[in-house]
């Protein structure tokens, strides 16, 4: 089985994939594996004699599926619009910065 993986991590090495190709892979899996219950039944087949695989392929793809929320929760965007957009939501709350605070911020001007 070690053998497997180890032929797995070349294959990855060779291909020259970015950490970001790998990510929407496996997010693309967990979402396809969380909504086909086709999928989840050929994998099942696949791995018949082996449940505890089946299980481990679940979790991961819900812990998958559960850090990309987490993410899109959490991250902002850096393009200029996500960037006007998130000024935009700050100075539309109910305590907006005030001038002062805005020219502090300002790392052009130092």
């Amino acid at each position: 089985m070690n053998e497997f993986f180890a032929k797995i991590g070349a294959w990855f090495k060779s291909k020259n994939l970015t950490t970001h190709t790998v990510w929407v892979g496996l997010l693309g899996f967990a979402v396809l594996y969380d909504s086909s219950s086709a999928l989840r039944d050929q994998i099942a087949t696949l791995f018949f004699g082996y449940p505890i695989i089946v299980t481990k392929i679940g979790m991961v793809c819900s812990n998958i599926l559960i850090a990309a929320a987490i993410w899109a929760k959490i991250s902002h965007s850096l393009s200029p619009a996500g960037i006007v957009a998130t000024a935009q939501a700050i100075q539309a709350s109910d305590n907006p910065q005030t001038q002062v605070e805005v020219n502090a911020a300002d790392t052009s001007k130092q």
